[in-house]
């Protein structure tokens, strides 16, 4: 019963998104917009502007695998919505799914939350590549579209009200190591190894006179992991070292700014990279 009700609430929610999605379709050939709220349980809150697609994608996810699942938690920064291009074909059923309707091309956006992971996204037709080329020209107005859909749509129906209206049967994914997410991981020690070698981290931190104190690139790249939301160990993963060495790291800037906490460090932190 309580699923029946999550579907009428997608539904209803779904006829919100068209007027958006609409004048995504007639003016840039974008016919598919939707959004997806994972939650620690792997329930989840899932809307979009195609009621057909929402009845079968809510009847078969309890079977199939989410396009995103909630351990990007630990591989995503915190706080701002990351794009993510979708994969040139379809590696799970889900996104089979979405072919099924001729939907594909898409750029996602998400963001990890201390309890739940969100997910906006845009697609277009099958037949349509070139939507691609569009996503990198007007990245920054696709990300405003996202952010102003996010803020109404928490006017709408904020997210203590979405956990009555969430989907159950999902999927436990906690020992997933899905292609995306090593992908997502591997970039990451990436940019890691280029900061290391290159030395070109430009991280420093600005201390209250406005005096700025220059970090070392491990101590740069930790600051910056750290500030993304991740834990010592996390960071440690990241950065193919110990999580003993990760302290050690931020012992010595703390001794070398004079600071005593690590919130005040994030908060004066200020970085050219992203990780």
């Amino acid at each position: 019963m309580k699923d029946n009700t999550s579907l009428y609430s997608s539904i209803t929610l779904g006829q919100y998104l068209k007027e958006y999605s609409d004048p995504l379709r007639r003016y840039f050939g974008i016919t598919n917009l939707g959004y997806l709220q994972i939650f620690p349980d792997h329930s989840y809150f899932y809307i979009c502007n195609n009621e057909e697609l929402i009845k079968q994608y809510t009847n078969t996810i309890n079977r199939t695998e989410l396009f995103y699942d909630y351990q990007l938690n630990n591989s995503l920064p915190s706080q701002d919505f990351v794009p993510i291009m979708w994969p040139q074909n379809p590696v799970f059923d889900t996104m089979e799914l979405y072919l099924k309707y001729n939907y594909w091309h898409g750029l996602s956006f998400i963001k990890h939350n201390k309890d739940n992971v969100e997910l906006w996204w845009v697609a277009t037709s099958k037949d349509n590549p070139s939507i691609n080329n569009f996503y990198i020209r007007n990245y920054a107005v696709l990300t405003n579209l996202i952010t102003n859909l996010d803020i109404k749509l928490k006017k709408i129906c904020p997210i203590n009200q979405r956990k009555l209206f969430k989907f159950t049967q999902g999927v436990d994914f906690s020992n997933l190591k899905t292609p995306i997410l090593q992908s997502l991981q591997q970039e990451q020690r990436n940019i890691v190894n280029f900061l290391d070698e290159t030395k070109c981290s430009g991280s420093h931190i600005e201390l209250n006179n406005g005096e700025l104190i220059t970090l070392s690139p491990r101590e740069s790249i930790c600051l910056n992991l750290l500030s993304t939301g991740k834990t010592m160990k996390e960071a440690a993963i990241v950065m193919n070292i110990s999580p003993r060495t990760v302290e050690s790291h931020l012992r010595n800037i703390k001794e070398k700014t004079g600071y005593r906490y690590k919130s005040e460090l994030l908060q004066k932190h200020k970085k050219l990279f992203s990780l």
